[in-house]
């Protein structure tokens, strides 16, 4: 079986004048990534493989949930490659996946990672993955380059973990 993580960066903030690469998180994405990390890990208890954007936003939500999980981290890569918006792109991407690693976590961009869940589940859809929420896909496949009709087997979005 092959877990694919999907972990769209923290909210970031736009008050300063910078490329999109450099946005930084706001105040409240710290936060949003500290519940979504501690509500997976009550969730499971396997270790996996990250990858993710160059991007300010996405390098430092990776890295916060990788601190809080880091028991759980076999490795962590940041690459070019996955500052995307381009959910063909992501696909590909994932097709070409390591098979020593059964369980992936990605940390990027929407639109693709909407539409990337949308893509490989026939069961279940999402309109929109928000700032930092988090999905579960679960495949029925040895190789990354078989994958196809995940399983959604779960979901964290802040906004439900919020008092």
């Amino acid at each position: 079986m092959k877990r694919l993580i999907l972990l769209r960066h923290g909210k970031s903030a736009w008050d300063n004048n910078l490329p999109d690469k450099k946005r930084p998180l706001k105040s409240r994405a710290f936060e949003d990534v500290e519940q979504v990390a501690n509500a997976f890990q009550n969730e499971n208890n396997y270790f996996f493989t990250m990858y993710s954007s160059p991007a300010i936003r996405a390098q430092t939500t990776a890295k916060l949930f990788a601190e809080k999980l880091k028991d759980r981290v076999e490795a962590f890569h940041i690459k070019e490659e996955f500052y995307t918006f381009d959910a063909s792109e992501v696909v590909q991407l994932v097709l070409n996946l390591p098979d020593a690693s059964d369980n992936i976590l990605l940390v990027g961009h929407n639109p693709a990672y909407t539409q990337l869940i949308n893509y490989f589940c026939e069961d279940a859809s999402i309109d929109n993955l928000p700032t930092t929420g988090l999905v579960e896909l679960q495949f029925k496949a040895k190789n990354w380059n078989t994958i196809k009709n995940a399983k959604l087997s779960l979901s964290i979005f802040p906004k439900n973990l919020r008092d």
